[in-house]
């Protein structure tokens, strides 16, 4: 199962450094940027199971980028890091910007890591055991295989990648350029008929299943793998 990738949004060299170390030797995948531009360009053009955003940033702050990434829609996970402890910095952050968890500096190396694991739980990324699933759809790493209806199914490193992108972003509607790039990455002619043909071949092979319609198409913006809960209990 490839690791979970932490957006890290800090402006402080030192400290930037030694968190991404912290996140690398925890398993994840770090990608740093020093400031919102930065930042923005890597989460409109990839896809990233949380950020982690410090507050007071150059020119603007950590509460308007991620107000901006919610209003297109983005809900990705978020933890605010930042030295202001007053209450309505933390209201501010937890209810209109939209942030998931407020951690206050100076924090531990362990404080971080239990706030990271414990939004990516509840946010489905992941349960206790590090399995992924929506509905009756299941990755299971300790089989290395994904299941579906308690039946492993076969899938190709492609299409299991894929899919995995989907399990982690549940409900969201993902644009075809950030499912190229987080699925084939900087492979080269890689287009949009490939990821078109993979999402054919995922839909064929949910669909003994009746899983056929779990994977939305979304005219004009991309597709999404639709949550259990909604209308029609499509899964």
């Amino acid at each position: 199962m490839a690791p979970l990738k932490i957006l890290l949004l800090e402006d402080d060299p030192p400290l930037r450094q030694a968190v991404a170390g912290l996140l690398e030797e925890a398993g994840y995948r770090v990608t740093c940027a020093e400031d919102v531009y930065e930042a923005e360009g890597y989460a409109l053009s990839e896809l990233f199971d949380l950020y982690l955003v410090d507050v007071v940033l150059p020119d603007v702050d950590g509460f308007t980028f991620l107000r901006r990434l919610r209003e297109r829609g983005d809900q990705t996970p978020a933890i605010f890091l930042t030295a202001r402890d007053q209450v309505e910095d933390r209201v501010r952050g937890l209810s209109v910007a939209g942030g998931d968890d407020y951690v206050v500096k100076p924090f531990s190396s362990e404080e971080l890591l239990a706030r990271i694991a414990a939004v990516l739980r509840r946010s489905g990324k992941v349960d206790p055991h590090g399995t992924l699933s929506v509905g009756p759809i299941r990755f299971d790493p300790a089989q290395g295989r994904v299941v579906v209806r308690g039946t492993p199914i076969e899938l190709t490193p492609t299409e299991e990648r894929l899919l995995l992108t989907f399990l982690r972003h549940p409900g969201e509607v993902l644009p075809r350029e950030r499912l190229l790039a987080s699925v084939w990455g900087d492979e080269g002619e890689v287009d949009e008929r490939s990821l078109e043909l993979y999402i054919h071949y995922l839909r064929r092979k949910l669909r003994p299943f009746g899983l056929e319609r779990a994977i939305e198409t979304v005219r004009g913006r991309g597709y999404r793998l639709l949550r259990w809960e909604e209308e029609d209990r499509p899964l």
